[in-house]
């Protein structure tokens, strides 16, 4: 523990930013997990590694470099990159539910017969 006032100003800020916003890392994932469920592994993974890791790096060499130096700028990457995440997940959701129910009630269903 610490009793310096700054650490814990600091680490007030980040409990806030995280606490409110974490049900977009629940989001996140069970779209990440739907997605493998239809088949599309590969998706879930190349969107989840770009949204989580690559868009946090550019973030870090970019906008916390240049325009906002300051430690909220990293606090506020996370919940940032899940709403991106989650925006692109439901750009694909929507189609891959489509095809799948189509694989499924169409040609598809003896794939799932046994």
């Amino acid at each position: 523990m610490t009793d310096n006032p700054e650490t814990i100003a600091y680490a007030e800020e980040r409990l806030y930013i995280l606490a409110t916003s974490y049900f977009l890392c629940g989001i996140m994932d069970t779209l990440s997990s739907a997605m493998r469920g239809m088949g599309k592994s590969t998706t879930a993974m190349v969107v989840s590694l770009s949204g989580s890791c690559i868009l946090r790096i550019i973030w870090l060499g970019t906008v916390f470099r240049f325009l906002w130096t300051d430690i909220s700028a990293i606090y506020a990457i996370y919940p940032i990159s899940w709403a991106v995440t989650i925006l692109i997940y439901l750009v694909l959701y929507f189609p891959t539910l489509r095809a799948t129910e189509r694989r499924i009630n169409g040609d598809g269903a003896k794939d799932f017969q046994s």
